[in-house]
């Protein structure tokens, strides 16, 4: 499941170039905060990228 979720949370940042508001949308999350909350969940947040 895990695997499955960092495909798809990837795909969602690529298609937003890298644009967590956009990707959240592209994802159904309520927000970037909850995009960001999901990507240190699975280990895909870049060092100091909360603070952009």
């Amino acid at each position: 499941m895990a695997d499955l979720a960092r495909h798809c949370l990837g795909l969602a940042l690529e298609g937003a170039g890298g644009n967590r508001a956009r990707a959240a949308k592209l994802t159904g999350l309520a927000s970037y905060q909850t995009l960001s909350n999901w990507l240190r969940r699975y280990g895909m947040m870049r060092p100091g990228a909360e603070h952009r």
